[in-house]
């Protein structure tokens, strides 16, 4: 842990310029462009400003600001949303993060969830003293997505109903069935809810076991959204899915062709 040290006049100039035309992030480019300087010099300039405190180096060539009212170089990231957009772009906030922004779970998540088309090393990454819950996801299966500001960043994150179809498809990344559950059924119970759209996303999707699970689900809670059980009767294939591929799912619901945890069925 390092104090924070005093800078040059230069240097000082260079970095408050620096700070006031970027948002959240930096990158050697970003000073090269910024001061007119030469790749090289702009990271002799990183790198002085790492070392004097005022910055944090995230990853290989990618800062952020020091909090102002920080009088150490904890490397903790103000804004992790905003870190994602730069370090994984085209990315999206996902899963839990997107649940928890949409109020769909009252529970808090230390991780931030990202889909990105990028190729990733890692799906788990700490940066910053942050966690990083990242998945490849195919360009033809980025849309259902909304822009939200941050700290004066346009981030995008999945859309209410997106939300859902991300954990109908992969349940971990609902963090359980049980939570999962809740958060669909918070979803029927807000304003956000919109059937159609949750159909459409799930076509979209070509992944019947979606359907499967919507139905299942959808008829355990909501046994009276009759049309919207038939369409997703409709969309069902003849193969066999799991409610939750990560648990044991030894019942099986032979109208919705899912293997379901014990408890969650009558017998």
């Amino acid at each position: 842990m390092k104090n924070l040290k005093g800078l040059g006049t230069k240097s000082r100039q260079l970095l408050s310029k620096v700070l006031r035309k970027t948002k959240g992030t930096i990158t050697p480019d970003d000073v090269a462009q910024i001061c007119e300087l030469s790749k090289p010099v702009a990271n002799v300039y990183l790198a002085r400003w790492t070392e004097n405190g005022w910055l944090n180096r995230v990853k290989r060539g990618l800062y952020v600001p020091v909090p102002l009212e920080s009088n150490t170089a904890t490397p903790i990231l103000e804004d992790p949303w905003v870190v994602a957009s730069r370090l994984f772009e085209p990315c999206y906030i996902c899963g839990l993060s997107a649940a928890q922004y949409w109020d769909f779970t009252e529970q808090m998540f230390q991780s931030t969830f990202v889909c990105t088309q990028k190729e990733v090393r890692k799906i788990d990454q700490v940066l910053g003293k942050t966690r990083f819950v990242i998945r490849r996801v195919q360009k033809s299966r980025f849309f259902g997505l909304t822009t939200v500001w941050r700290d004066g960043v346009k981030v995008q994150v999945a859309d209410p109903t997106r939300t859902i179809i991300d954990f109908m498809h992969l349940p971990r990344m609902g963090g359980g069935i049980q939570l999962m559950e809740e958060m669909f059924c918070a979803y029927m119970q807000s304003k956000n809810c919109d059937l159609k759209c949750l159909l459409n996303y799930a076509k979209q999707m070509r992944n019947s076991a979606i359907f499967k699970r919507l139905g299942f689900l959808c008829e355990k809670n909501f046994p009276q959204k009759k049309k919207f059980l038939t369409e997703c009767q409709r969309n069902i294939n003849k193969k066999f899915a799991k409610l939750d591929p990560n648990i044991n799912c030894d019942i099986l619901c032979s109208k919705w062709r899912l293997w379901v945890p014990k408890g969650l069925v009558d017998d």
